[in-house]
């Protein structure tokens, strides 16, 4: 969920279009990557999910502020859908292709380049990444500001946008970051081992 403190200015659409068109391969691959993980948890598609966050933002129902990267603005986009739709019933996004609308007044089909695995080692790596995933965020079922925080490190989020997505003063950061720490140090001394 975004935070909820007062953000006095957002990028306009176009500005958001520019911001995505300004993503690197490798930005896009790690939005995927968190796309496919967050879908698990709702009976739709990464690549819905991901589409379903860039429409709503491009129809001005999400928008993303200036200090907040627009990775990390699509990857809590995409964890609050796939929240709405796991409450909702697992419903599924069913979107058409999502079209962006350049300066002039042009649509220009969104397409980011297809970097999936094949079937077998998606499976793999989801199950032992649901796995993990739901080992580790079992460890903060009492703290959900630290359970939020140990999500959002999963998905490698830096310390400062980590701080500004989850509106805490530094020392309090720095605080429940210790606990997650902690925690997870104390429940794997050796590692993770599924």
């Amino acid at each position: 969920m975004l935070p909820t403190a007062a953000v006095s200015e957002t990028l306009s659409v176009d500005e958001f279009v520019s911001a995505l068109r300004a993503l690197t391969n490798e930005d896009w691959i790690r939005v995927g990557e968190v796309a496919r993980r967050y879908a698990r948890y709702c009976s739709t598609s990464g690549d819905d999910l991901q589409s379903e966050a860039i429409g709503r933002t491009l129809d001005g129902k999400r928008n993303c502020p200036y200090d907040v990267d627009p990775v990390a603005f699509l990857i809590l986009t995409m964890k609050s859908i796939a929240g709405e739709l796991r409450k909702a019933g697992f419903r599924t996004i069913g979107m058409d292709d999502v079209k962006l609308k350049t300066k002039d007044g042009n649509s220009v089909a969104f397409d980011p380049a297809d970097e999936r695995l094949d079937p077998e080692s998606t499976l793999a790596e989801n199950q032992a990444a649901a796995r993990l995933r739901t080992a580790i965020l079992g460890l903060f079922n009492d703290d959900e500001v630290a359970r939020d925080l140990a999500d959002l490190m999963m998905v490698e989020l830096d310390g400062e946008e980590l701080r500004a997505l989850l509106d805490l003063e530094p020392k309090a950061f720095a605080s429940k970051r210790r606990l997650v720490r902690r925690r997870i140090d104390k429940a794997f001394p050796d590692g993770w081992k599924p």
